[in-house]
């Protein structure tokens, strides 16, 4: 186990494609850190580019990492330049940088992040980040939507509100009969497995997995003590786990839905989570310390 301390709370972290590095960020910062997990240190610190010479560096947003080491970082302003690193190169330069082309209010990694999903109130746009290509298309939306996210082959996406409801529909054929899941309250995550179409959620203090083409459940509620922030499937599919305010790390079997793991690290409230790429070790961080814990999955 690997412990770690941030200057601030974390506010969204990867593992690098190889599982040997963690890149971080934290709210009202210009650059990402980058810290070395066999040494337990940064590495380095990669610095936001100004937009121009006159300029100090933004503020960053938000980042989001799509494999193989493709680094994607903006600001909150979406009609800025969203920047893009080959994290194969020690280089803190950009290597490319582009607009997106409707005003986006977030971004995520989709089909086994290899793409990236920018979304607004009523258009949505995948992007391919190796292919240069974007495909724009219509997707009613309500206006209080809180998060999306996109299945394993790009073929249904999901979008959900805090209070309830989450609305599952095929991308070729967005405006015909969403399956909807609406026994849900406060969703605060959702994540597709990487090979099936099941979906975990995360609502209130519940954490269940359900059919994404027909919306029934297929694991029995699972409870943790607080509010459930996050959760995630392995690469492999076979484990799924969870962080909680409560403080606890939960892993569960995914052949037969039984637990197999908690954990409790002793950083109190938990907000974040990360699974390496290699399915051999995943991240947490606390809620607002800026602590981070690198385990072994089966520790």
């Amino acid at each position: 186990m690997l412990r770690l301390k941030g200057n601030s709370q974390i506010k969204r972290f990867y593992f690098s494609s190889d599982s040997r590095r963690l890149f971080t960020i934290g709210p009202f910062v210009k650059y990402i850190t980058v810290w070395e997990l066999q040494k337990g240190k940064v590495e380095r610190k990669i610095p936001m580019p100004p937009y121009d010479e006159a300029n100090a560096p933004e503020t960053i947003s938000d980042m989001a990492l799509c494999h193989p080491n493709q680094l994607f970082v903006w600001t909150e302003n979406p009609r800025l330049p969203v920047f893009h690193w080959n994290l194969g190169t020690d280089s803190e330069t950009p290597e490319s940088q582009f607009v997106c082309p409707i005003p986006f209010h977030a971004c995520r990694p989709v089909c086994n992040q290899s793409k990236l999903l920018f979304w607004e109130a009523h258009e949505k746009l995948i992007y391919d980040p190796v292919k240069n290509t974007d495909l724009t298309f219509q997707l009613p939306t309500q206006w209080y939507t809180s998060g999306i996210d996109i299945n394993y082959d790009g073929s249904i996406v999901s979008t959900w509100n805090y209070m309830r409801t989450l609305y599952l529909r095929q991308v070729i054929q967005p405006l015909e009969n969403p399956v909807i899941i609406d026994n849900v309250t406060d969703v605060q995550h959702v994540r597709f497995h990487p090979s099936q179409n099941l979906i975990a959620v995360a609502f209130n203090t519940t954490v269940q997995v359900f059919d994404a083409t027909t919306g029934q459940p297929v694991s029995q509620p699972f409870l943790h003590d607080y509010s459930v922030y996050q959760v995630e499937f392995t690469p492999d599919g076979k484990r799924m786990i969870s962080v909680s305010y409560d403080e606890h790390v939960r892993i569960w079997d995914t052949a037969t839905y039984a637990e197999v793991a908690k954990y409790d690290f002793g950083i109190g409230p938990l907000i974040r989570l990360a699974i390496a790429p290699d399915g051999l070790t995943f991240a947490i961080a606390n809620y607002r310390k800026g602590e981070i814990v690198v385990a072994d999955l089966d520790s």
